[in-house]
């Protein structure tokens, strides 16, 4: 969707938040919103990030949106974010305006370059404490947890034979994965390379972006729920990936196995559900990081695939 598009009366109550008027607005490539992410000037000549939608397009979206603003304006100054700049909100459209981050988003196929610059970012988001007013991860996101034993009670067209054979095994390894993510660190739970921005300003300015599910849990939880996606990217193999990273090794192997096996059983099974409204791609986009994400679990398991 395009800024044009937006309702006239956001738009006004958005260029009321910057305190001048928007003259140009491109849409920003990646992601997944049904609504416009766009790079917006000024007439001032100022450049500001606004993301919008509102309940037509998506019924949830905005409620995201909204969580993101109220987090956002929450966040220390070591946390490697955008800042907040405003909120507007009508309870159906809900826009944030965030500080533009010149910079580009690490592009697939991953260079070592780049591969070593996100890393460290990781690394960087693993030694912040979660603020205390976060929730545990689990609390904050139980839709992502408990979807092998929801596919044993309720079987779903498109499951491949090998996973159908391994369903209580994984049932099995995720029972305990509640307790596996609980830590006290800052974790974003959506981590991809198109929630990042490298800044041109050098690597001390890159940021991520798009924090609607932060939460508190362990220092490793974003290196694993990252991993799928990469090796997705051109990056190694997640395995390989991990172990080469210094904050696997506060890891317990059987926890990190029960987040695994927890993001294989949602992104498997939420790929074999009808695509939401207005976000058409992203059951594929689903579909490929589980299938990572299970043979990642198999290989870490010592099972043949």
């Amino acid at each position: 969707m395009l800024w044009a598009e937006v309702p006239a009366s956001v738009r006004e109550s958005v260029e009321q938040v910057i305190g001048g008027r928007i003259v140009s607005a491109t849409n920003v490539d990646g992601g997944f919103s049904p609504g416009p992410a766009a790079r917006c000037e000024v007439a001032d000549g100022r450049v500001v990030f606004v993301k919008a939608a509102g309940r037509s397009l998506n019924p949830y979206t905005p409620g995201l949106h909204r969580r993101e603003g109220d987090l956002l304006a929450a966040m220390p100054a070591d946390v490697p974010a955008p800042r907040l700049i405003g909120v507007v909100d009508d309870g159906d459209w809900v826009a944030l305006v965030i500080e533009w981050i010149e910079g580009r988003m690490p592009r697939a196929p991953l260079g070592r370059e780049d591969l070593g610059r996100l890393l460290r970012l990781v690394d960087r988001l693993a030694q912040i404490d979660g603020h205390p007013l976060l929730k545990p991860c689990a609390e904050a996101h139980p839709y992502l947890f408990g979807n092998w034993r929801r596919l044993v009670e309720q079987s779903l067209a498109g499951l491949d034979e090998w996973t159908v054979d391994h369903l209580e095994q994984f049932v099995e390894i995720e029972h305990d994965v509640e307790h596996a993510v609980a830590g006290d660190r800052l974790v974003h739970l959506d981590l991809r390379t198109d929630n990042v921005i490298f800044a041109d300003a050098g690597e001390h300015g890159d940021v991520v972006v798009d924090w609607p599910g932060a939460s508190r849990g362990a220092a490793w939880v974003d290196l694993v729920g990252l991993l799928p996606s990469l090796e997705l990217d051109g990056a190694p193999r997640c395995e390989d990936l991990f172990a080469q990273q210094p904050v696997a090794r506060t890891a317990d192997r059987d926890d990190v196995n029960a987040l695994v096996a927890a993001m294989a059983g949602y992104f498997t099974r939420q790929s074999l559900l009808p695509a939401p409204p207005g976000l058409p791609t992203v059951r594929a986009f689903q579909a490929a990081q589980g299938e990572v994400t299970r043979r990642w679990l198999a290989e870490r398991c010592g099972w043949a695939q």
